[in-house]
């Protein structure tokens, strides 16, 4: 069962954490609720296999190509950095699945993303 928080924040770095624990296919919809940036991801993925994490700039989670795809390799913690962050106008959207579009849900993959 995916666990999802989000919590607002005041610092020079962020203004929202999000952090969802067991992120599945269905997903979450419009996670922060109003249009940011995202500048960092701390990503852990605990499957034996390649899980996907994937992020719409959209009101719901679409099922199909996603306008942002990480791929995250087998028994990996990963972190990602992104310079001058990447705006989602409409509003954020994201899940994770063993497969590119659609597919199963994963057991251990876990994010935490932190926007302004």
């Amino acid at each position: 069962m995916p666990t999802y928080t989000t919590s607002p924040q005041a610092t020079d770095i962020q203004t929202y954490i999000f952090k969802a624990a067991d992120i599945d296919v269905a997903g979450k919809a419009d996670l922060i609720g109003a249009s940011k940036s995202v500048y960092a991801m701390q990503i852990s993925n605990g499957d034996g296999a390649v899980r996907y994490i994937s992020m719409w700039d959209a009101t719901s989670v679409i099922q199909e190509y996603a306008d942002v795809l990480i791929p995250v390799n087998a028994s990996t913690d990963m972190t990602v950095y992104i310079d001058n962050g990447i705006t989602f106008s409409t509003r954020l959207s994201m899940n994770g699945s063993d497969a590119v579009t659609a597919g199963g849900n994963p057991t251990d993959l876990d994010i935490t993303l932190f926007a302004n």
